[in-house]
């Protein structure tokens, strides 16, 4: 069988660097994404890569998802943590750019 693939932002600490030792153990191949280089060094005790890029980036992001395809191929799961961004009042309102900031 193939191996599974997760792409893990945030994953240089605290709950991404959590999700990313699980799914690990669990037999994936990782592909982190964190704006801290520390990632660099998680990602050594895991099987996969790592690189820098913010979450909030759209290029950033692309960078992230066509490195796992070009790599591996693939993509089998990727973390959905919550960011930290509360947007109040009716979704259909609510901007792009004031999710951005």
């Amino acid at each position: 069988m193939t191996q599974k693939v997760a792409v893990v932002t945030a994953a240089s600490k605290g709950m991404g660097a959590a999700c990313a030792t699980e799914l690990a153990q669990r037999g994936y191949d990782m592909v982190l994404m964190s704006r801290s280089d520390a990632v660099l060094e998680l990602v050594k005790n895991l099987q996969g890569m790592g690189m820098q890029g913010n979450v909030m980036n759209p290029a950033d992001l692309e960078r992230v998802v066509s490195a796992a395809l070009q790599r591996f191929g693939r993509i089998d799961k990727r973390d959905r943590k919550n960011r930290g961004v509360l947007a109040l009042g009716p979704c259909r309102l609510y901007h792009r750019a004031k999710y951005l900031r």
